[in-house]
């Protein structure tokens, strides 16, 4: 029996695309799953201004290669 082709990367990533919208919609569904994603995104939004949390275009290229070794 023949191999199966490996997926390519734009259709691995149509693929995630798909799961991961699924794993959304089913997640609005159910109110107390939708409550804690919402709250988790208000926590990280705080984070985010309190500057605890930084995105890698702000950090110094010394902070990103600490970052990355983690």
């Amino acid at each position: 029996m023949p191999k199966k082709a490996r997926q390519t990367l734009e259709q691995k990533r149509v693929c995630d695309r798909l799961q991961k919208q699924g794993k959304y919609s089913e997640t609005k569904e159910d109110p107390e799953k939708y409550a804690d994603l919402k709250a988790k995104e208000q926590h990280t939004l705080k984070e985010k201004n309190r500057k605890k949390i930084s995105s890698a275009k702000d950090m110094t290229p010394r902070q990103l290669r600490v970052q990355r070794k983690k």
